[in-house]
């Protein structure tokens, strides 16, 4: 192993005489590393501005009338009652049940990617499991009538406010800890030598304790879990309160419902994905997982449960018809590109995957893929995630704008995330990657970017 002057991650040296490996092989052009994010200043702006924002956001929602203008009198909220300690005792519960989950000794064991030191970590892939016992949890709780689902939604902004604080102590123990961690144990912002840069991007790459892998265990089931539990919540108290749910709550609902139990079903995935493989474990990983993914990712239950205790909006059922369509359009688009992608990596030399459109790249035995879906546009699940997102804010009407806040963002962080995933390409395949962009001209929206 040899260390990057410009401080990147070590860089693999292959020794000759040996057998190597695919990911043995891959090479990592030797260049100063750009700070993302807007280097120090923007990582701390955004670990003050993005907790603030999802305060204000959550408790807008909660309102009967969830205009902009209601931004004012959220002002005159007592700050005090933010933050309660059984709201933080709920949520620490949660997250403790979320990580335990992940000794449940059942599940598939996945092998992940070589890493910089040439190991391999496996990973315990039993998300749904966790997901059927929190629906069972969920559906005795509202059998046996236990106020945990009414409190759940009366003081979801102290349960959100308790997540934050939950999220910022997660990640300080993070930084304290990769302070000792031998330096191939890093990723690239364990290396910036950048305090607040590291402790927002996460200096650790794979934290684990106790046989827990911390990043793994938070990638999805905290908050993919929780944002339907709070869904199922709006969808109960919705029904105390009025005798019944709207057909568009219940749209929502299953529609989202079906979304997060792919993701579990499907959850070794992730294990080829940027936040696993590149991404430290710091307050960006830890504040999207515990507090951004289920306190946003809710916003049209909850806007859609207060629209219906208060001002019930019924919408024609050719446009729930249409919504419905226009999800499962997404959603084929999402899951068969995702298919695709992973069968051809994980199955190179499979039948289907010899006979689709591919490049070499020159590195290892890695070829780019550009058939199927992956032929149309560089990120078809893009395209597809975005879709989805805006079929359940569609559901919530034209009356206000609150709900439509999530696929805008969705749009944003997908641009972003495209052009990140691309600069690494680029980097890691050259002129390979830059023939696969002449194949396929577009990003994400075929014949338009």
């Amino acid at each position: 192993m040899a260390d990057s002057p410009y401080g990147r991650r070590p860089i693999h040296t292959i020794k000759l005489g040996r057998q190597t490996s695919e990911d043995d092989k891959l090479r990592y052009v030797d260049v100063k590393p750009k700070l993302e994010f807007g280097g120090t200043i923007g990582a701390g702006l955004l670990t003050v501005a993005l907790p603030l924002f999802l305060v204000a956001y959550v408790a807008l929602l909660h309102r009967t009338d969830p205009t902009l203008t209601a931004i004012a009198n959220i002002r005159s909220v007592d700050l005090k009652s933010l933050f309660t300690f059984e709201a933080f005792l709920i949520v620490f519960a949660w997250f403790i049940c979320s990580l335990l989950s992940y000794l449940i000794p059942y599940g598939r064991n996945v092998p992940g990617r070589r890493l910089p030191d040439g190991s391999v970590l496996h990973y315990n892939c039993n998300g749904l499991i966790f997901l059927l016992i929190a629906l069972v949890g969920f559906e005795v709780a509202y059998i046996f009538n236990v106020q945990i689902i009414d409190y759940v939604i009366a003081n979801i902004v102290q349960l959100a406010v308790a997540s934050i604080v939950l999220s910022f102590v997660l990640s300080v123990l993070l930084y304290i800890r990769s302070l000792s961690v031998p330096k191939s144990a890093l990723s690239d912002a364990g290396y910036s030598g950048n305090a607040i840069y590291g402790f927002f991007m996460g200096r650790e790459l794979n934290p684990r304790s106790y046989g827990i892998d911390l990043k793994f265990a938070c990638e999805l089931r905290p908050g993919l879990v929780g944002w339907l539990l709070i869904d199922l919540c709006a969808c109960a108290v919705c029904f105390k309160q009025t005798g019944s749910v709207s057909p568009s709550l219940f749209f929502v609902t299953a529609a989202q419902g079906l979304y997060i139990a792919d993701a579990l079903w499907f959850e070794e995935a992730i294990l080829s994905t940027t936040d696993i493989t590149c991404e430290g474990f710091g307050f960006m990983l830890a504040f999207g997982d515990l507090a951004w993914v289920p306190f946003l990712y809710c916003s049209q239950a909850i806007f859609l449960m207060n629209a219906e205790s208060h001002t019930p909006q019924a919408i024609p059922h050719w446009f729930l018809v249409a919504l419905i369509a226009l999800f499962v359009v997404g959603y084929v688009i999402f899951r068969s590109a995702n298919l695709q992608k992973n069968n051809f990596r994980s199955q190179p030399n499979s039948a289907s995957s010899t006979g689709m459109k591919s490049i070499a790249t020159g590195v290892a035995d890695r070829r780019l893929l550009c058939d199927g879906w992956w032929g149309w546009v560089r990120h078809p699940n893009y395209l597809g995630d975005i879709i989805m997102a805006f079929s359940w804010s569609l559901a919530c009407g034209f009356r206000y704008t609150a709900p439509y806040f999530y696929p805008f963002y969705l749009c944003v962080l997908l641009v972003l995330r495209a052009e990140r995933d691309e600069r690494s390409s680029l980097r890691k395949y050259g002129s390979a990657w830059t023939t696969y962009c002449q194949e396929v001209p577009y990003r994400i929206i075929p014949g338009i970017w």
